[in-house]
């Protein structure tokens, strides 16, 4: 295993997920290129991990995807392009990162579990921006680092998704952030992941670099990439 790179058995389980998540066939991601899989939704959705990906999306889209580049095929920016006669719009791009056990880099620092007061003031210091950026999930695990007087500053949740894999999402106040307070919040989820036997994830938008170093400081490689392409409902006529 070379740095940077997700352990196979590690490897394996993210892609028996994702191919179960998506419905797609079993060996979709262990094959150069895209796997077409139809869905009734408007929307496109890419995920790639490995070498291959897997397209969901409208049957009417899937003759414009046929014969995609394999390397083409994980870029949600050439998909979009592909589909731009469809009136395709690129909503988001993220690069999907995992944390191994043995690669775990914890940080030690004050957390508690979150109250209710504690997720409130994180949230209100936070830019609707910043919220939005953060992808909190509101019924998840959540810990909070604090800062002195024991002021919450940093909220870290963990979403379990079909009891196989654990996603992390990081929110730090502004005025206290690189001070390492995200990931000693991050640190805790991450241990009660892997405590639990989930393979932690970290979801990053394209360009995001803090977030990024921050996955990378805890140990966590790049994976995969998801893409949401947005189509025109032509079933309501409606045109975004």
């Amino acid at each position: 295993m070379s740095p940077g790179q997700l352990p196979t058995d590690d490897l394996g389980r993210v892609i028996r997920f994702w191919v179960a998540r998506l419905g797609a066939p079993a060996d979709a991601f262990r094959r150069a290129g895209a796997v077409f899989v139809p869905t009734p939704s408007e929307q496109v959705v890419v995920v790639s991990v490995g070498r291959g990906a897997v397209v969901l999306g409208p049957p009417r889209v899937r003759a414009a995807l046929l014969g995609l580049d394999p390397s083409a095929a994980l870029d949600g920016t050439t998909v979009t392009e592909r589909l731009l006669p469809f009136g395709a719009r690129l909503e988001g791009e993220a690069t999907l990162m995992y944390l191994s056990a043995e690669r775990f880099r914890p940080c030690s620092g004050r957390v508690r579990p979150a109250t209710p007061v504690d997720v409130a003031e994180v949230l209100d210091r936070s830019s609707p921006a910043d919220v939005d950026e953060s992808s909190l999930d509101g019924t998840a695990e959540s810990v909070v680092a604090l800062a002195a007087g024991d002021q919450p500053v940093s909220l870290a949740r963990l979403a379990v998704w079909d009891d196989e894999v654990a996603q992390l999402s990081v929110l730090t106040v502004p005025g206290h952030r690189r001070g390492g307070h995200a990931a000693v919040a991050a640190s805790a989820v991450v241990v009660s992941a892997l405590q639990r036997g989930l393979i932690p994830q970290w979801r990053v938008r394209v360009g995001h670099l803090a977030s990024e170093s921050l996955a990378r400081r805890l140990g966590f490689v790049p994976a995969g990439r998801q893409a949401l392409i947005v189509l025109p409902d032509v079933r309501r006529g409606v045109i975004d």
